[in-house]
């Protein structure tokens, strides 16, 4: 049946930017719009729905390539960019270790974003909520996390992109009803981790080999250092300094060459989206630094998990590398060196003066060191019962798409357990 009424485009589940009159034909951009919860409410609307472009997996791995082509052209851009900002002349293995994590991922979630909305010709308007260029700025990667992952602040981004794009004839917009609830570390745990670092630093010395994150089993964690000719030392997580938004500091541009559509809407964001303590924040995340109980001079630094989200931890290694101590990354999960398409898996190895497998190596990557699983050193001591049920144990992931690897991405997740049902529906009873 051939559509005669314009469409409204729905970009997430917020359902104030839904319209209100229940007749009015809808063009829900992916299936992330469609809460189950309440399904009571949409499967009587009359909607469409777009394909989602990345269940072509040969586009994914296009786009993979694509993506990280971009991702290595801007490193050193911005690395360029941020030392003349702060006045500091770091390399861009500092910058990489620091804003590495965040760039990768906003370039891919604002391409996922920026690519389903090129297919929205059939929609004729949308309702945005009016937040500002300055909102949902995070302050560190840490409440990024807890952004790409929410409907606000997907609102926001697919809001941008249209708007700087002119991609919808007729826009209205509404204020904003709700904000991100970012869920903060307690003041307790802070107050205790503050005080595992002071008493740490008690016999600490400046040249010891430093551990944090390294999912290493307590024993084992005791006995390595211990060999090292080092007290076990337990250090705990620094919180990064949160600052307010100049939206001065922002008026700066990427010198690229800008050769499509994508590259244009990605120059203009980067300034306005890149997390605060990267900029704003800078100078006090340097002397929290500087004032730091953490070790000023370590061997060598391992961590299986502290290379992502925890800033502290990136700005501290980053600056010890650039002393000439090494940085030691362990695998802490079963993904790595299985799949073409590992983004947050490459970053590692390129940061990492070693990294540490759970036993495979992997050609032209010198940096990996197959050792053996270190999360299962000691005997595993699972028990089960012949007779008894089976666990079948499943995957999560977001809604929305946040990092390419070959997992279900976004609305495929649906397939993914439509297939749990349907290989369950084969069992014997």
């Amino acid at each position: 049946m051939t559509r005669t009424k314009p469409m409204h485009l729905v970009t997430t589940a917020i359902e104030d930017t839904w319209p209100k009159n229940t007749l009015t034909p809808i063009l829900f951009l992916g299936e992330w719009c469609k809460l189950h919860s309440r399904k009571s409410h949409w499967q009587n609307l009359d909607y469409s729905m777009l394909p989602y472009h990345w269940d072509d997996r040969e586009k994914l791995d296009r786009d993979y390539h694509y993506l990280d082509g971009i991702y290595e052209k801007l490193i050193p851009i911005i690395s360029n960019k941020l030392n003349i900002i702060h006045d500091v002349n770091y390399n861009t293995r500092y910058w990489r270790i620091l804003i590495g994590p965040w760039l990768l991922y906003f370039i891919q979630i604002l391409f996922d974003r920026w690519y389903m909305l090129q297919n929205v010709g059939r929609a004729g308007s949308v309702t945005i909520i009016d937040s500002g260029d300055n909102s949902f700025v995070p302050n560190d990667m840490e409440e990024f996390t807890s952004f790409y992952i929410s409907d606000e602040w997907n609102e926001y981004l697919y809001s941008q992109i249209i708007v700087k794009q002119q991609l919808i004839s007729t826009i209205s917009k509404i204020s904003p009803q709700k904000r991100v609830i970012i869920v903060k570390k307690s003041s307790l745990r802070s107050f205790v981790d503050k005080c595992i670092n002071r008493v740490s630093k008690l016999f600490s010395k400046d040249e010891n080999y430093f551990f944090y994150l390294d999912f290493i089993p307590f024993k084992t964690f005791i006995r390595v250092q211990l060999k090292l000719n080092q007290i076990p030392l337990f250090w705990r997580a620094i919180a990064t300094p949160r600052v307010a938004i100049d939206p001065e500091k922002r008026k700066w541009s990427l010198n690229i060459e800008i050769s499509d559509d994508f590259l244009s809407i990605l120059s203009q964001l980067i300034p306005l989206q890149i997390p605060s303590v990267y900029l704003e924040g800078y100078s006090a995340l340097k002397t929290l630094i500087k004032e730091s109980e953490w070790p000023a001079k370590p061997k060598a630094i391992f961590t299986s998990n502290a290379y992502s989200a925890d800033d502290y931890f990136k700005a501290w290694a980053a600056e010890k590398t650039s002393g000439g101590t090494s940085l030691i990354i362990g695998q802490h999960g079963g993904h790595f060196g299985t799949s073409p398409i590992e983004s947050y898996a490459k970053h590692q190895y390129l940061i990492a003066d070693q990294w540490l497998s759970w036993g495979w190596i992997k050609e032209g990557l010198s940096s990996i060191k197959p050792v053996g699983n270190l999360k299962i050193i000691k005997k595993s001591k699972l028990k089960y019962k012949p007779s008894g049920f089976a666990l079948l144990v499943e995957a999560e992931y977001p809604r929305y798409s946040y990092n390419l690897y070959c997992v279900p991405i976004s609305s495929q997740y649906i397939k993914y357990l439509e297939n749990q049902y349907y290989f369950l529906n084969y069992l014997k009873q």
